[in-house]
């Protein structure tokens, strides 16, 4: 736990700039403070794996061909994290077995384990989940990651998260380019 408090404690400065100045313009339109601004590169296709954060074994069963999230990697991520952070205990298996049949590799995986095991104690609690994806950046490290921010607010029936207000979340997830053109996410790691 001592090593997360210190990654989480490196990360909040970067935070901070990252999400400084979004306002409610388009994607690429939105300033980031203290960022590099970096040309697009080519990411992976369809045939190359996609590094798999979660340590489940990718599923090689081809994407349903209406499978993706988005016509950018950013478009993908954005749309992908706005679903996967809004849901409610009563349709939060729905919302992981939809999103898994968009996502592909690890992330297909996770959501498919998430939707069998963690739904019915979610369910149970009458826990919910809200928010908004306030940032999606290249990993500076220059490999194929990306960085999504996002600001949640959690419930539960029995009140373990009253006056906990919203807090900031940090992703690291990867992207993977579809035949079909659209991109699709191939991994999703909340760290915190």
């Amino acid at each position: 736990m001592r090593g997360r408090r210190a990654t989480v404690s490196l990360v909040l400065p970067f935070l901070a700039a990252l999400v400084a100045g979004c306002g409610d313009r388009g994607p690429s339109e939105r300033p980031v403070s203290g960022a590099v601004i970096v040309q697009s590169v080519p990411l992976p296709v369809v045939g190359e794996r996609s590094r798999n954060e979660q340590g489940q074994a990718p599923i090689t069963s081809p994407p349903d061909p209406r499978a993706g999230t988005g016509p950018t990697p950013q478009g993908a991520l954005r749309a992908f994290g706005e679903r996967f952070i809004n849901w409610d205990g009563r349709d939060v298996a729905r919302v992981q077995s939809e999103l898994a049949q968009d996502a592909v590799d690890g992330a297909r995986s996770m959501l498919l384990e998430a939707a069998r095991r963690s739904a019915p104690t979610l369910r149970a609690h009458g826990t919910s989940n809200r928010g908004q994806v306030r940032a999606v950046a290249r990993d500076a490290r220059g490999d194929d990651s990306w960085i999504v921010v996002t600001r949640e607010t959690s419930d539960r029936r029995d009140g373990v998260y009253a006056g906990l207000g919203a807090q900031w979340h940090l992703t690291i997830a990867t992207v993977r380019r579809l035949p079909s053109g659209r991109w699709a996410v191939s991994s999703w790691d909340p760290v915190s």
